[in-house]
This record gives structure tokens, C-alpha cells and sequence, in this order.
């Protein structure tokens, strides 16, 4: 079958399902059977990775996407580099931008992270929810609210 033959064929199929049937027939004739280490390779290789992926956002990344991005670039943290603590350590932007640069990250620990981030963090909603309750932030931008009235004023 020539390369032109299989597409034709498989733009022929596109969008139809196998039936239960025929499922259950090909499941049972690959059972047992192994690839061999060259063809695992191959196709470890040629496995859409990065930006060949389809689904790839490129800097338009959550904040975790991001983090699992540098976890698998550079590893697994090893030391804090602030108090040299080994366990439960992070991964943190020097620049407190979210970029896709490895370099731009250094290990730390949960608690020396929080301190590191702290003069550059921005609240999410729950937390400015919270703020408000105790009465820390202006929500309403310098305008009161009557509980009384439900009503806001200048």
C-alpha cells in the first residue's frame, strides 16, 4: 500500500467509531504482545512533545502548567538555596513574572517562598473577600456602604 492509499483511507474513516465487536477483536489480538525497545524508542521520539503538541499555550500558561513546565525542565528541587532545607521544596520565579525561562526559577521551601513573594503578591478573590470582612482594604473605592440602605454613597 503506497503512502497516498493509506491517507486516502484514513480520510475515508475519519469520524466513524468501531463497533463494541470489533474493539473487543483488536483488544484481544494485542494482548501479550510487547514492543520491542527500538520501536518503544521510535515512538517515545516522535511522541508530540512541547510546542508540537497540539494543545500547547505557550506563555498564555497557568501559573501550575508553568510550574509543572520548570519541574520537568530542571527536576526536582534539591536545597533551598536560602536556609538549605531538603524537604517539600518549590520552584520560584526570580523575576515574580511567570515566563517560560528555566533560568528564571531558583528552589526554595514553602516558608522562604511565601517571604520571597511577598512584596510582590497579588490577592486573589477569596482573599480580598477576607480582607474586606476584617476591614483592611478599600474594596469600594473610597465609597461607604449602609448595611441599612443597601445603598452605596460618595
Amino acid at each position: 500500500m503506497t503512502e497516498e492509499h493509506k491517507r486516502k483511507i484514513g480520510l475515508a474513516n475519519k469520524g466513524k467509531h468501531l463497533s463494541p465487536e470489533a474493539l473487543e477483536k483488536q483488544r484481544i489480538a494485542h494482548l501479550g504482545k510487547k514492543w520491542s525497545e527500538e520501536a518503544r524508542i521510535r515512538h517515545l521520539q516522535s511522541a508530540r512533545r512541547g510546542e508540537k503538541n497540539n494543545k500547547w499555550k505557550g506563555d498564555k500558561v497557568g501559573i501550575v502548567g508553568l510550574h509543572l513546565w520548570v519541574r520537568r525542565k530542571r527536576g526536582k528541587p534539591i536545597e533551598c538555596v536560602y536556609c538549605g532545607a531538603t524537604e517539600k521544596l518549590e520552584w520560584a520565579s526570580i523575576s515574580h513574572h511567570a515566563k517560560r525561562d528555566e533560568n528564571d526559577y531558583i528552589s526554595l521551601c514553602p516558608k522562604c517562598h511565601r517571604n520571597y513573594d511577598k512584596p510582590y503578591k497579588i490577592m486573589n478573590e477569596k482573599q480580598k473577600r477576607t480582607l474586606f470582612k476584617k476591614g483592611m482594604i478599600p474594596w469600594n473605592k473610597g465609597k461607604t456602604y449602609h448595611f441599612s440602605k443597601n445603598t452605596m454613597t460618595d
